[in-house]
């Protein structure tokens, strides 16, 4: 599995104008959302089951 999300490359347009190119790993907004639905759910059961999960709110 790849770490990064996207990678970042410098180039040149055929007038010479310097540009920079973000390139996104095919479906990566997918894959945060997933990873982010998966934190909250974690996060919602330390809430309310762990004992210093009120203390630290693992929500906000």
């Amino acid at each position: 599995a790849a770490a990064s999300i996207a990678q970042v490359h410098t180039a040149a347009l055929h007038d010479g104008t310097e540009v920079i190119v973000k390139v996104l790993r095919p479906g990566v907004r997918e894959l945060i959302d997933r990873d982010l639905d998966v934190l909250y759910a974690i996060a919602g059961l330390a809430d309310r089951y762990w004992e210093h999960g009120k203390r630290l709110r693992p929500l906000e």
